[in-house]
């Protein structure tokens, strides 16, 4: 009995992806995520404002800024002066707004330091090393020799370490503008104290 030959399919094998192109892509992914930092950034609220003074139409007020920062020198009594400085000077509320000034320039400073080698060491040494002529194998040399041989030598080391935490994520690139805002609003409530308080 006579069987007719059918076509035979083709079979191949399944391709497997190489271990160097996985561990490519993967890289490739971690330095594109490194590039955007944590967070979504800030976006500042739109802020619906009048378009003029409201009092724009009294005559009696005008949207020109005038000399009214130091008030008190239009009354020409320095005992007035005197009571305005001696109160600048002893003022705690104020003296605390500036204190808050100062630390936050403190916190944007180690916030931007975070961004730089936390941890730097210079290191050096000498080491000077004599043989004695009496050790071997000086020693079984001939005098002749022995009078050639250098028995000393000199070793130097210099080494540096760092260590440096790198910013992937954009963590550090956060602290450092939360740092930037803080310092800004520390400001504007200085001078918030400043302007109430009707000091210079």
């Amino acid at each position: 009995m006579n069987s007719r030959p059918g076509k035979q399919k083709e079979v191949t094998s399944p391709r497997f992806v190489r271990p160097e192109c996985v561990l490519f892509c993967g890289l490739i992914s971690v330095l594109l995520a490194a590039c955007a930092p944590v967070g979504p950034n800030f976006q500042k609220p739109e802020v619906q404002l009048p378009e003029g003074w409201l009092e724009i139409a009294n005559e009696r007020i005008s949207p020109e800024g005038g000399g009214h920062r130091d008030w008190w020198k239009n009354f020409n009594d320095p005992a007035l002066e005197a009571l305005i400085q001696h109160a600048y000077e002893n003022n705690p509320t104020l003296e605390m707004a500036g204190l808050r000034v100062y630390e936050g320039r403190a916190i944007l400073g180690l916030a931007t330091g975070l961004k730089y080698p936390q941890f730097q060491q210079l290191r050096s040494s000498v080491d000077r090393v004599e043989l004695s002529e009496n050790s071997e194998p000086i020693s079984y040399l001939p005098p002749v020799v022995q009078a050639g041989v250098d028995t000393g030598f000199t070793t130097y080391r210099v080494g540096f370490d760092a260590v440096w935490e790198l910013d992937f994520w954009g963590r550090y690139r956060r602290i450092e503008e939360a740092a930037g805002a803080s310092l800004a609003a520390r400001t504007a409530a200085y001078d918030a104290v400043r302007h109430y308080s009707g000091t210079p």
